[in-house]
């Protein structure tokens, strides 16, 4: 089944490896943006390149902890800020 997702964008929280990694590699393929976060920089980054490469649209990467509420409330504005 080809579910599509142009114009959409998706926050996927632990974006940076195993399950929400996968995550953001597939709705990539399906055509949203993807904001990811999760706390290690680095690994991070590597993520946001192989994420925009398998779909071709924006992806933001930001580095908070979300046990932290104003973690949370942070990564979302940056999100925004940068995906619209």
């Amino acid at each position: 089944m080809d579910i599509r997702l142009d114009g959409r964008t998706a926050l996927i929280t632990g974006g940076s490896e195993g399950l929400g990694k996968a995550m953001a590699l597939k709705f990539a393929e399906s055509g949203a943006e993807i904001a990811i976060v999760a706390r290690r920089p680095d690994a991070l980054e590597t993520a946001r390149g192989e994420i925009a490469a398998a779909g071709g649209g924006r992806v933001f990467a930001g580095s908070c902890d979300l046990g932290e509420a104003s973690g949370a409330g942070a990564a979302f504005a940056a999100a925004e800020a940068e995906l619209g």
